[in-house]
């Protein structure tokens, strides 16, 4: 049957919160242009057997997850993330030689509420970035494309509670907490 509304009332009232629609470039693809080496890999597996450590109570560290914060000048430069993170990475890599009951996982930044390519690509720089510095990183999933793009580089992930993200969990090789921890509102 054909609608009685005039077409230019169906177009002004569809997608209305859309601003565009684009591909995502495939993880794989991600993964190659901004691979990880060796060296990256063996610091991940032993920042995720820390942690694990800690939240089993087998070690007497803490566990400390810290967010750069930027500001609206910040968020218009790309590369604002990565260096935000690496300022306090190296900040905190000495409160940690300091207070080596420390273990440090800093959480980047991320300037787009929803993934993009770009936005994906300068996660992945930034915490590739942190994990050549030594220094382990973390991540607050919202939703489910994320990880497939950034979780070979991360100690932890902090989830909120739904069940898609429960399934999320449930494939993810880092240890994983709930709630709004990224927030400040959770406990980790």
């Amino acid at each position: 049957p054909r609608s009685t509304t005039p077409r230019r009332h169906q177009v002004m009232s569809s997608d209305l919160n859309v601003e565009s629609i684009g591909a995502l470039i495939p993880p794989s693809c991600v993964f190659e242009e901004l691979p990880a080496d060796l060296a990256v890999y063996e610091h991940v597996v032993a920042a995720r057997e820390a942690v694990l450590s800690i939240l089993a109570g087998h070690s007497d560290r803490f566990l400390l997850i810290l967010q750069p914060r930027l500001g609206p000048s910040d968020q218009a430069d790309g590369e604002s993330a990565a260096d935000a993170a690496l300022r306090l990475a190296a900040d905190a890599k000495a409160a940690c030689d300091a207070h080596p009951q420390l273990q440090l996982l800093v959480l980047p930044t991320t300037t787009d509420a929803t993934p993009s390519n770009e936005a994906l690509r300068s996660l992945r720089r930034s915490l590739l970035a942190l994990n050549r510095h030594g220094v382990a990183a973390a991540a607050a999933f919202a939703d489910t494309i994320t990880p497939q793009y950034v979780s070979d580089l991360l100690a932890y992930a902090c989830v909120p509670a739904s069940s898609a993200m429960c399934e999320l969990v449930s494939g993810l090789s880092m240890p994983a907490g709930g709630g709004g921890a990224a927030g400040g509102t959770g406990r980790v």
